[in-house]
């Protein structure tokens, strides 16, 4: 009878811990199927790298994905009833958030595939050239590199931009993996190498034509003139009821912000800047967004982005620029 009583003691306590950690049983197989999953890619990944395209990976992984689902909706079937029936409330989520994820990882081994692939072919083609030459010097290499560059494009000198050699190499072998490359003006020249490496981003020096032709263009476009008298502002903005906070706060403030512009443009030189047209769109403000922003702006409401707006609307209108308000979607497609 006593070991019967401990059997049946020990038998209610691991029935009690069954039911309380049903979602650490959960959590667990979620764990471990994750790894397994892991395992998997990386047996395909070091086994067969040159036989799968990525079609078969592709179909791989969403087996191996809907194996994961089906685990789990079996596992939430199994505590659906009684008090684990909230965990159903959250599988729903748990399982579009899994499709989300998948996505975006065969979207990335795309992406990564067409990379190492041309990392291969320029890994083999170095080779063989390395294989068919007689080595030089880096230095004389460098200097060639130069030569051929100002024969190309004009660009007598790459003096402080110790990366720019190496990234127009990258370019010539990578500018295909991302169609932005293309949409800045790349298409497959040294030269629009250098033009983009040098204006889109700093690792090489501007070619000496286009620092002509901005300058020209520069040369060509309206100026932008400090102003010190802020009633064409206030005047747009009275035409916006949603702005009204953001008038009112500029009206008062007005006297300070002229001061400011005045002071800035004795110790600053603000002359030959190119006068911009620049497009604000007060996301937050929208209807669209539903944070009902304008319509409790005078009912206790956040006024901390409104602030924010207010200032930055205030100092590009006093730097001369052309300033353009959105606050609606329709308004901002428009």
């Amino acid at each position: 009878m006593e070991r019967d009583g401990r059997v049946g003691g020990w038998t209610n306590m691991f029935g009690s811990l069954f039911r309380r950690n049903a979602s650490q049983k959960l959590s667990a197989l979620l764990l471990i199927f994750g790894f397994i999953w892991g395992l998997v890619l990386l047996r395909y990944t070091y086994q067969h790298p040159r036989h799968q395209n990525s079609a078969e990976l592709h179909e791989q992984i969403l087996e191996l994905s809907k194996r994961y689902v089906r685990a789990l909706a079996e596992e939430n079937q199994n505590s659906v009833d009684g008090r684990h029936g909230a965990s159903m409330a959250g599988y729903a989520d748990l399982k579009r958030t899994i499709a989300i994820l998948l996505d975006d990882i065969l979207q990335r081994l795309g992406k990564l595939e067409n990379k190492v692939d041309y990392m291969i072919t320029s890994s083999l083609i170095n080779n063989t050239n390395s294989t068919n030459s007689n080595p030089v010097s880096s230095a004389s290499n460098k200097q060639m590199n130069v030569q051929e560059l100002s024969a190309l494009c004009g660009l007598t000198s790459i003096y402080g931009f110790p990366h720019c050699e190496g990234k127009i190499k990258w370019m010539n072998q990578m500018w295909k993996t991302e169609p932005c490359y293309s949409n800045y003006g790349v298409n497959g020249s040294v030269c629009s190498f250098i033009a983009y490496l040098s204006e889109v981003e700093n690792f090489c020096p501007m070619l000496p034509v286009r620092i002509s032709e901005i300058a020209d263009n520069d040369a060509l476009k309206p100026k932008a003139k400090v102003v010190t008298n802020m009633d064409g502002l206030l005047e747009t903005l009275a035409a916006r009821e949603e702005l009204t906070w953001i008038k009112q706060r500029i009206e008062r403030m007005k006297e300070n912000w002229i001061a400011d512009i005045k002071t800035l443009a004795r110790k600053q030189n603000l002359e030959n800047r190119p006068k911009k047209k620049i497009l604000l769109h007060l996301g937050l403000l929208t209807k669209e967004s539903g944070f009902k922003i304008v319509e409790n702006v005078f009912k206790g409401g956040p006024l901390g982005e409104l602030v924010q707006w207010s200032d930055l609307i205030a100092s590009l209108y006093l730097l001369g620029h052309n300033v353009i308000l959105s606050t609606s979607v329709n308004e901002l497609k428009g």
